[in-house]
């Protein structure tokens, strides 16, 4: 109905086939670490370095300063601005534990895997102790797929 072209397939000639590149034509796995150089994972390696706690106390209508993204969907709250406040004082007394965009809460005193309940924890407890996770947005988790492949030299072609 309406838009029949959408899925129409297009046949290759095979002409056209033969010219297009195949697994055999790909470097080997070999070169393709000496072409880019593989980093570690975004964030750390481990769980330790990944995962780390944060303890905010809220007093005299002080905000939190922490600009979330929110989708009922999902069981973590990405951040994505530190917007002064609580978060920024954080991240100026602890730098080795500092919040940054693209990490993501992922439990809010206790509350894990529900983000409307996380949330309703961040408006109405006084004292939150979150647990953060380093670079848990899409973007990193595609980067780190990338490194993966390239490591292994297998996967994917992206």
């Amino acid at each position: 109905m309406g838009n029949s072209q959408c899925c129409k397939s297009v046949d290759t000639s095979p002409d056209e086939a033969e010219a297009m590149p195949t697994l055999e034509t790909w470097p080997a796995a070999g070169t393709l670490k000496t072409l880019i150089e593989v980093p570690a994972v975004s964030g750390g390696n481990t769980v330790e370095e990944r995962m780390y706690k944060v303890n905010l106390v809220k007093s005299g209508g002080q905000k939190l300063g922490l600009d979330v993204d929110y989708m009922a969907e999902r069981g973590v709250l990405p951040i994505l601005e530190i917007k002064g406040g609580l978060a920024e004082q954080w991240n100026k007394d602890n730098p080795s534990r500092k919040m940054n965009r693209g990490d993501s809460v992922v439990e809010v005193n206790g509350v894990r895997g529900n983000v409307a309940l996380m949330l309703e924890r961040c408006k109405a407890d006084a004292i939150l102790e979150l647990t953060v996770c380093k670079c848990l947005t899409y973007g990193h988790l595609v980067a780190d797929l990338a490194k993966l492949i390239l490591a292994k030299g297998c996967g994917p072609i992206m």
